[in-house]
């Protein structure tokens, strides 16, 4: 399962006091993974960064309150869903590429 929210840049310092918490034994996101990418970065115009995570829905239960009860932050749908998850996936693969065309 792949959710993707919206975060206000003014809301992104508190975001990443949740999802880059130093105490591994306690921070599900940093053992789960996730891709946070400034929404200019990928070419839209808004003022905000995207969290990108894939998960179990036990995941999603156990810890989306965390950063969903940060005002302003939304989880996507729809249109700008499949946009975001597209430029997202495509850097992903692009890396990957990367990656592979220097070690293969």
């Amino acid at each position: 399962m792949i959710k993707i929210y919206k975060i206000p840049s003014d809301k992104l310092g508190e975001v990443k006091k949740v999802i880059e918490n130093p105490d591994v034994a306690t921070n599900k996101w940093a053992r789960n993974g996730y891709t946070l990418r400034d929404a200019k970065t990928l070419g839209f115009d808004d003022n905000a960064s995207y969290l990108y995570v894939k998960g179990t829905e036990e995941f999603f239960k156990e810890n989306e309150e965390q950063v969903i009860s940060i005002e302003g932050v939304e989880e996507i749908k729809g249109e700008e869903y499949e946009k975001v998850k597209e430029k997202i996936e495509e850097e992903q693969s692009g890396a990957a590429a990367g990656i592979g065309a220097i070690f293969g």
